[in-house]
């Protein structure tokens, strides 16, 4: 499969190779182009196909939509953001299925999603045979948004980490994820914590989620029965990060009581609660919707 963004004096425009004819018949997805040519389907932009030296191209003209990868450099991406694009998602998929399409041919890579500013819309390209397992696709979508997420909405994260917890697991069905989708995010501001008092039962902390590129795994909390020392080390660290910026033993995470505590390890670049740095040795205690930053590798506290 081959994308290439194009424009003329006229129009602009995505153009698609997807192969021959012979490998679409071949495939079992000959029947899905005049399905998407000629049907409206929410959310997915419209296509019309053609055949050049043997190969059949996709055309999606996209108007005055664009890139959602770029608009989000201007746009706040915050849980209404978020919400709004998950149930367009969510939608679009739903309709698929009235015209035995397979979700998996759906292009979720925010570099090929496109948006309409005036109308609030997402549109989606649907490639026949491009069969990328959409649960998967979802995840990888949710990382990469939470590196553009507005921390200061609070009730949003709590709501993007419940997406993200949900999608992550196998036994969860897309239309229960869909459900998730559509709650309301005032319904989660019940679980954060005050930064002024201090209630009585307050979420209990799983884990830390990487933000940044650094890390290529969570922080499982429950796979520690002790201090979990973070670090540039290979022999003292428990969980590594391997960036320049990280010291050989750079920061640890420990029980105390019912609480988790993050404290700094004398680091030469620093570690950060909330974006505000901790003083050498110092600690504090970690809440759910936190985020922590060791240098500048960040992490959400779920």
């Amino acid at each position: 499969m081959e994308i290439y963004f194009r424009s003329s004096d006229l129009e602009n425009y995505v153009d698609i190779k997807i192969g021959s004819l012979k490998e679409l018949k071949e495939s079992s997805s000959g029947y899905k182009l005049p399905m998407i040519e000629e049907n409206n389907i929410p959310y997915m932009l419209r296509p019309s196909s053609g055949e050049i030296d043997g190969e059949i191209w996709l055309k999606y003209l996209t108007g005055t939509s664009y890139i959602l990868e770029r608009v989000l450099y201007k746009l706040r991406l915050d849980g209404a953001m978020l919400r709004l694009i998950f149930s367009q998602i969510c939608e679009c998929i739903v309709s698929l299925e009235k015209y035995l399409l397979d979700a998996e041919d759906l292009v979720l890579e925010p570099q090929y999603i496109l948006y309409r500013a005036d109308v609030r819309n997402i549109g989606l390209i649907y490639v026949p045979g491009y069969s990328r397992d959409i649960k998967t696709q979802i995840r990888l979508l949710l990382e990469t948004l939470m590196k553009r997420f507005d921390h200061r909405d609070r009730p949003g994260l709590v709501y993007m980490y419940g997406l993200y917890d949900m999608i992550c697991r196998d036994t969860v069905s897309l239309g229960q994820f869909r459900e998730e989708v559509l709650k309301e995010i005032k319904d989660v501001e019940c679980i954060l914590p005050d930064k002024k008092t201090k209630h009585k039962e307050e979420a209990k902390i799983t884990g830390l989620v990487p933000l940044t590129n650094g890390a290529l795994s969570s922080i499982e909390l429950n796979d520690y029965s002790d201090t979990i020392v973070i670090g540039r080390g290979k022999r003292e660290s428990d969980y590594r990060l391997t960036t320049n910026q990280i010291s050989r033993i750079h920061a640890c995470i420990y029980k105390q009581g019912d609480e988790i505590i993050i404290k700094d390890a004398d680091s030469t670049n620093g570690t950060f609660l909330n974006y505000e740095r901790l003083g050498p040795g110092e600690g504090r205690i970690l809440r759910q919707g936190d985020v922590i930053s060791f240098a500048n590798e960040e992490f959400f506290v779920k």
